[in-house]
């Protein structure tokens, strides 16, 4: 039996993505992850060129910052500065190594690229998991020198100082007052305001990012909009996403790590990114799904389908180097890569 509508939520009888009507998924969904009490319920678009999942009815605005007084983004994390993970043996080494002279070859990025790593960086061309995994580190960004990079909703910082560590000049927004205090901490150029009330000039910026936001935010459409008027011509907004459509929902259904209750007011795919994108004015639009996140993601459905509680910072125990990237080559020859199944949505629209 569905739940009666309280005074903080509204109803969203419209897909956020491209208007069309919906009908109702799951009923009664509750916060497994931060443990709010509420019930809610959920829509899928019946626009098959579409398909997003949307909350309705969903929080209002007024009562959003109560859904994040205990977020993942209250807990001060360890400093990050390296686009790399810390090597766990030599062939982790190795293999980061060949991520950075990839980096090199096919970005830009990096200097003074040794012989070897040089030579096997031409076989993450090949993989598409290796070379997505690659990617993601520089969020698909070629170097620019100089560069201006604004990450929305940049929590406490961590994708900028990645960026800046890279040579670009970072700047950062968010609603989260808590997160941005430890931000400032880190002594980054953040505040807290949505990109709307920033009231940027126009083609003010070579890249923006939206790394796990867009399904945060009540008016997603606007805010791309406003990311197209604020780039610069040529300039890149890079949006990551969980995946609607990916094998992990199909799984697991309501108890997908990536529904996020109530948190994530709308679940978008590659097709509805690529949609609502072209809908506010870009032309050139990559939309696909990364390996990003699968393990993650994964494991932690698992848990929920066990009906074990878990945590936002619970990752997978990591396997051995060659059980890792066994798993990596067998989804890729499912055809998790082309067929989009992978956990995470990407977008990358150049102006």
């Amino acid at each position: 039996m569905e739940q009666p509508e309280s005074q903080s939520k509204i109803t969203r009888p419209t897909c956020p993505a491209c208007g069309h009507e919906g009908s109702r998924v799951y009923i009664n969904l509750m916060d497994r992850i931060f443990q709010s009490k509420e019930k809610w319920n959920m829509d899928g678009c019946l626009n098959m060129s579409c398909r997003t999942f949307w909350l309705n009815p969903g929080p209002s605005k007024e009562a959003l910052p109560d859904l994040y007084a205990d977020y993942s983004t209250h807990t001060e994390n360890e400093i990050v500065t390296e686009p790399e993970h810390a090597p766990k043996d030599a062939c982790d080494g190795l293999l980061e190594n060949s991520i950075r002279a990839y980096l090199h070859y096919a970005y830009g990025y990096f200097e003074q690229i040794p012989l070897l790593p040089g030579l096997l960086s031409r076989f993450i061309y090949l993989y598409p998991s290796w070379r997505d995994q690659a990617q993601m580190r520089v969020f698909y960004a070629e170097h620019v020198g100089d560069g201006k990079f604004l990450d929305v909703g940049c929590g406490q910082g961590g994708n900028m100082l990645m960026m800046q560590a890279l040579g670009w000049k970072a700047e950062g927004i968010d609603f989260d007052s808590t997160a941005i205090a430890i931000a400032r901490k880190r002594g980054l150029n953040v505040s807290d305001q949505d990109i709307h009330s920033k009231n940027y000039p126009d083609g003010n910026f070579d890249l923006i990012l939206l790394c796990h936001v867009i399904e945060h935010l009540p008016d997603p459409r606007e805010t791309i909009a406003e990311c197209h008027r604020i780039l610069k011509k040529g300039g890149k907004l890079v949006l990551i996403t969980p995946n609607g459509l990916g094998a992990g929902h199909r799984k697991y259904g309501r108890n997908w790590r990536g529904l996020e209750t109530p948190q994530h007011l709308q679940i978008f795919n590659p097709k509805s990114l690529k949609y609502i994108c072209d809908e506010v004015g870009f032309t050139d639009i990559q939309a696909f799904s990364s390996p990003s996140g699968d393990d993650y993601v994964l494991y932690q459905s698992a848990l929920l389908a066990k009906n074990e509680k878990i945590g936002a910072s619970d990752f997978t125990p990591e396997p051995s180097f060659i059980k890792r990237h066994l798993k990596w080559f067998l989804r890729d020859l499912k055809g998790y890569h082309w067929r989009d199944l992978h956990e995470t949505a990407v977008a990358i629209c150049t102006k």
